[in-house]
């Protein structure tokens, strides 16, 4: 006992210096398993399993269903811990049908009791906000400020950006106050990180220098490969009746930025000739049109499905020939969907209807994974997909080269360790500085 006591009086010290308390300030988080929840988690719990105190303040799961799920309810805060991970949960407003003004609502009310909950977590060595809601942002640059403590901001979508080029809010004055925003809290940040290299280079031509901004990839889920296979792919096809058609499959968000319109045009064209079956699965505020257009058009080649749960999805991207990355034309480097490493890392080719700039394009054409097509175009989406139905061996050749690409790019415990590294970098500069601060005020 003496012995343990000796060690733990020398080595304590030592431990202390590194190990720091790092509190997370994002939206969404587990059970959600779409979107960006499930990259929270691994950071957090990667986080937590190396000995550090790690908080969450996020909000109920709700996404992408639009509405709390069981067996959370609606006003409530709720507390809890989950592999090493203590969990603040607090309410905020969740919109049935999520317009931009309302979506606008439900980030404010969230930023708003996300303020509160902050006051739970105590004060940090190290905050990590994750944004969007920008809204977070402008709360970590004020938290910051008030408790002295460095902050990350983790940019998945450059929300004003995204705004102003896509005409989401109208108003071009506010647009420009939500820039103004943002970069008052890049400038603040000890870190600006962002998903890919062609929004982190966006960030860069704000004035932002190339030392204080990083790339925190998402990764692929080490289930993924294990779980797509030819066998699980002919099983689904015989469950929902799709027999030996060619499939085209769209899977994740359907909203504003993907500008699905593209893939009814291409279907309608496809239905006169031998036609490939068009599958879409997901939700988003755009479904709802989709499918009221689909049904308008009389097309009986189009088929959707809601949002899977993870291991069923993985068995519908078994089923997939192809798979579609749309964008709308304005859509550049300000977003890079996180199911392009899903795809690719399924093995599965990919025709993108996106802008020939985009981070989307530059990825498959490094990659040889798949092909860009015109965006907005149903004529151009439609004539790959025929000359592709017509050559299996380029089919199967791309998909093979995306997945080595993704592999070697996006494998999960290499991200983690690198974002690992960065965070316990920062977060121990700041606890060295308070303890030599301490120790200047007692002399």
């Amino acid at each position: 006992m003496r012995f343990c006591y000796k060690i733990q009086k020398y080595t304590e010290p030592l431990v202390g210096a590194w190990l720091v308390k790092i509190v997370f300030l994002g939206i969404n988080y587990w059970p959600e398993e779409t979107g960006i929840a499930p990259y929270t988690v691994g950071k957090c719990e990667y986080l937590a399993a190396r000995g550090h105190e790690v908080f969450i303040v996020t909000a109920p799961p709700y996404y992408p269903y639009w509405r709390i799920q069981p067996p959370y309810k609606a006003g409530i805060c709720y507390r809890e811990s989950r592999n090493g991970v203590t969990i603040l949960r607090v309410p905020l407003y969740v919109p049935g049908d999520p317009t931009t003004v309302k979506r606008i609502l439900h980030e404010t009310s969230f930023g708003i009791m996300a303020a509160l909950g902050m006051l739970g977590a105590g004060r940090p060595d190290l905050l990590f906000v994750i944004s969007p809601p920008l809204i977070l942002a402008m709360l970590a640059k004020s938290l910051s400020r008030l408790w002295g403590v460095p902050y990350v901001l983790h940019v998945t979508d450059l929300q004003p950006d995204t705004a102003k080029e896509l005409g989401m809010l109208g108003s071009r004055r506010f647009v420009e106050v939500l820039e103004r925003i943002a970069l008052a809290c890049y400038r603040e940040a000890a870190l600006v990180s962002s998903v890919s290299k062609g929004m982190k280079d966006r960030i860069a031509r704000k004035g932002i220098s190339e030392e204080r901004l990083g790339v925190f990839s998402d990764w692929l889920d080490p289930e993924l490969r294990r779980s797509v296979s030819r066998e699980r792919g002919l099983q689904v096809r015989k469950q929902e009746g799709w027999g030996g058609r060619f499939v085209v499959m769209h899977v994740g968000n359907m909203g504003v930025k993907q500008g699905l319109d593209v893939v009814l045009t291409a279907a309608q064209q496809d239905e006169q000739i031998d036609p490939s079956l068009w599958v879409l699965v997901g939700d988003g505020a755009a479904r709802r049109a989709l499918e009221r257009k689909a049904q308008t058009l009389g097309l009986t080649n189009v088929r959707f499905y809601p949002v899977l749960p993870r291991r069923r999805f993985y068995e519908f991207l078994s089923a997939a020939d192809v798979c579609l990355i749309c964008q709308r034309r304005e859509v550049l480097d300000f977003v890079f969907p996180s199911k392009t490493r899903v795809l690719m890392g399924a093995g599965k080719p990919i025709v993108a209807s996106v802008n020939d700039e985009s981070e989307v394009a530059r990825v498959l054409r490094e990659s040889g994974g798949g092909w860009v097509v015109e965006p907005e175009r149903g004529e151009t989406l439609v004539s790959k997909v025929r000359e592709l139905r017509q050559n299996a061996a380029m089919v199967e050749e791309a998909g093979k080269n995306g997945a080595l690409y993704a592999y070697a790019h996006w494998e999960k415990e290499k991200m983690l360790e690198a974002f690992c590294d960065t965070i316990e970098r920062l977060g121990k500069r700041r606890k060295t500085g308070k303890r030599a601060s301490k120790k200047g005020g007692q002399s």
